[in-house]
């Protein structure tokens, strides 16, 4: 079964840094929005899951706050 949750990840310097899960979509942004102030940049992200295999595909940038790397560069 695959699920669509949200994931915020702050970002130090353009540097990825940690990925907290979110429920929804609307949680994402909020704890994005709270992160914001703190990070010099933040992005909350929307992924499907497969809930067998663990794995995330899918991205889709929900919100983003400062500066942000690209999730997947070229």
């Amino acid at each position: 079964m695959k699920q669509e949750i949200g994931n915020v990840r702050p970002n130090a310097i353009k540097q990825p840094g940690d990925m907290r899960p979110a429920t929804n979509a609307a949680s994402a942004e909020k704890m994005a929005g709270a992160m914001a102030p703190r990070h010099i940049g933040v992005a909350a992200y929307a992924v499907t899951v497969d809930e067998e295999s663990g794995s995330m595909a899918n991205p889709r940038l929900l919100v983003s706050h400062g500066l942000i790397s690209d999730l997947m560069p070229d």
